[in-house]
C-alpha cells in the first residue's frame, strides 16, 4: 500500500479544502473496509488514514503538469496509481 496519494480535485472556491479532505478519507476507507472486512482487526476503530494532509490550490496554467504529475507517480515514488478518471 503506498505511503500516500496524490489526487487532483476541481471544487468551488466556497467549500472548505478541509472538509473534502475528510469526505475522500471517509469514503475511501467506508470503501475499503466494505471490501476488506479483515482490516477491521488491523484497524478496530476505522482508523485508515493519518491525520497528516497536504492541500495546495493550482491555476489553469498549472493544471496539466499537475494532472501529469499524478497520472505518473508511480514514477516519481515507486507507488503504483490506484485509480484515475
Amino acid at each position: 500500500m503506498p505511503e500516500h496519494i496524490h489526487m487532483v480535485v476541481k471544487t468551488s472556491i466556497n467549500v472548505n479544502p478541509n472538509e473534502i479532505v475528510k469526505l475522500i478519507k471517509g469514503a475511501s476507507a467506508n470503501l475499503f473496509f466494505r471490501f476488506h472486512p479483515k482490516a477491521r482487526l488491523r484497524y478496530p476503530r476505522g482508523h485508515l488514514w493519518s491525520k497528516g494532509k497536504f492541500l495546495a490550490s493550482i491555476g489553469f496554467t498549472d493544471l496539466d503538469f499537475t494532472v501529469s504529475y499524478v497520472l505518473h507517480q508511480e514514477e516519481h515514488h515507486g507507488s503504483p496509481l490506484i485509480a484515475s478518471s
